[in-house]
């Protein structure tokens, strides 16, 4: 099954869809609960989320749920070779997709681990 155009970072929905339902929506790398993009920060889900962070106020709201949105990263970057198939995808929050950039894979579980554990990590 061809799964993207050649030379680019699409996803196919029911691939993402996929991966995200195999990791229960939550994030390889922190394992935060995330929020999936089609149910919005408007959803009950997102609400509920919202309130047992206690988060109030509308801007932080956004903010601190705009972290985890679901997201797809590439194990091995397609910069560095990696390939566009789900054997190279794992579900990630957004922060941690947006922090990883081409940061060597093991390198960024390491990473990761480090921000949980000094509390700089948003969304744990």
């Amino acid at each position: 099954m061809n799964v993207a155009i050649e030379g680019t970072r699409i996803i196919k929905a029911q691939i993402r869809d996929q991966i995200l339902a195999e990791a229960e929506c939550r994030c390889h790398y922190c394992g935060c609960q995330m929020i999936d993009e089609k149910l919005g920060h408007d959803s009950p889900y997102a609400r509920r989320l919202a309130a047992s962070l206690g988060i109030v106020t509308k801007g932080e709201w956004i903010k601190r749920l705009g972290y985890r949105r679901a997201t797809i990263d590439h194990i091995i970057p397609v910069s560095q070779g990696g390939e566009n198939n789900p054997e190279n995808f794992v579900a990630a929050c957004g922060f941690c997709n947006s922090r990883r950039g081409s940061i060597v894979y093991n390198d960024f579980l390491e990473l990761v681990a480090d921000l949980i554990t000094e509390g700089k990590h948003p969304c744990i």
